[in-house]
């Protein structure tokens, strides 16, 4: 499953975590994830009839009651809301998406020639 988030903001459940100087794991806060890493984001278009619903996904990827609720729980808990998910279990390539990156002060559009830089730049591969 590839999954979505509507949120227009930020999706708080991609944060990523990291483990501290004791080995400790720690949510980052969105500033954190920037300047660690930097921030980008992937979108289709809301009406891609690829996507599912959060409940129609974790129904077609068999999740179980219990691990759906206890997601929900934990994403509320990190300032998410379960009606901003969605999902598709349809492979589409990265070069199909839109990107956006963030600049520090706003959402950027992606270019392709800058996607592919990128992708050139991660896979090692000569330009």
């Amino acid at each position: 499953m590839l999954w979505f988030s509507s949120n227009q903001a930020w999706e708080p459940t991609a944060t990523k975590m990291v483990r501290d100087a004791l080995g400790n794991l720690k949510n980052l806060t969105f500033e954190e994830q920037f300047k660690l890493m930097g921030c980008v984001r992937f979108g289709l278009d809301a009406d891609d009839g690829r996507l599912l619903d959060w409940r129609a996904a974790c129904k077609h990827a068999r999740t179980p009651r219990k691990l759906r609720e206890a997601m929900e729980r934990l994403g509320a808990r990190m300032g998410a809301f379960p009606g901003h998910w969605f999902a598709t279990p349809v492979y589409i390539p990265l070069i199909a998406v839109s990107y956006e990156v963030w600049d520090g002060n706003q959402w950027l559009p992606g270019s392709e020639t800058g996607f592919l830089e990128v992708l050139r730049e991660i896979t090692g591969e000569a330009k």
